[in-house]
């Protein structure tokens, strides 16, 4: 279905991909392990300070026994000062402990967002395949645990090959992401925007049936020709019991490949009012 010269976010290929890959959980593992350091140091950090209070304790109790006798003032006064500097040395510490702490929390948050963003088409915003598959895993998993429904459509932006070879790749790349954004508006936070490949995407939408999800993808389709100009064609498939994610996936790319009148077909309204017309189950 893809179109040969159609723009991809992978850059170079599949090696390039499993470097990003690489390099980005190998700069996650490294934040953890700045992170692990930062908390050693921290615990170093309280560990000094509890022991200077242990010791000015100590000092304060001899010297409050030694109040009555005969001590040299000076000495007293010059140990008092002793121990409030010890004691503004374990604030120190204390504070410098929490900071610690603080930035090994800064770096695990930053390593999870590393994670994260290896997840995510660096292009369009949409999950990248192999996590948006094992997302649908998930999500067939719940539907049978709540005997719900769910529906994958399968989308197919129309003529991409043209617009890179007459407008250059950048307008199709600002057309594909601005096909992901017209679906994200449209569909619910939780619904799953997936980049399949090239030009194909599919989504997963949770407790909704292939016509009432046929209906939402046909307000989609006139968003996305008015505000930039595109076409897209779409096929639709629901979960059956034993799917897997992938037999769900390709029954929605077979039915989007049975429409031999593709958008124009698949939204023109029909006659029963239940939603579009070209609907296969």
């Amino acid at each position: 279905m893809s179109d040969s010269s159609s723009t991809d976010a992978s850059g170079d290929g599949p090696l390039a991909e499993g470097r990003r890959s690489v390099n980005t959980r190998t700069a996650a593992q490294q934040r953890d392990s700045v992170a692990d350091g930062r908390d050693v140091a921290a615990a170093g950090r309280d560990a000094l300070a509890k022991g200077r209070d242990d010791v000015l304790d100590a000092a304060d109790a001899e010297l409050e026994e030694m109040r009555g006798g005969d001590v040299d003032v000076v000495r007293r006064l010059a140990d008092r000062l002793t121990a409030a500097g010890s004691r503004a040395a374990a604030r120190s510490d204390r504070s410098a402990g929490a900071g610690d702490r603080l930035a090994a929390s800064s770096d695990r948050e930053a390593a999870r967002a590393d994670l994260m963003a290896e997840g995510v088409d660096e292009l369009t915003g949409a999950l990248r395949r192999q996590v948006g598959m094992a997302a649908v895993g998930r999500e067939l998993e719940r539907t049978r645990r709540t005997d719900g429904m769910l529906t994958v459509a399968f989308v197919d932006v129309d003529g991409l090959k043209a617009i890179n070879d007459v407008h250059g790749h950048p307008a199709g790349d600002a057309l594909l992401r601005g096909l992901v954004e017209c679906i994200k508006r449209a569909l619910r936070p939780y619904d799953l925007v997936v980049r399949y490949g090239g030009d194909e995407f599919f989504c997963a939408l949770t407790d909704q049936d292939a016509v009432r999800s046929a209906a939402r993808f046909a307000t989609i389709h006139a968003t996305f020709a008015e505000r930039h100009g595109g076409a897209f064609s779409v096929g639709f498939a629901e979960a059956r019991t034993a799917d897997t994610p992938v037999q769900l996936v390709e029954r929605a790319d077979a039915d989007l490949l049975a429409l031999p009148g593709r958008q124009e077909r698949r939204f023109r309204p029909s006659t029963n009012g239940k939603g579009a017309e070209s609907i296969r189950r």
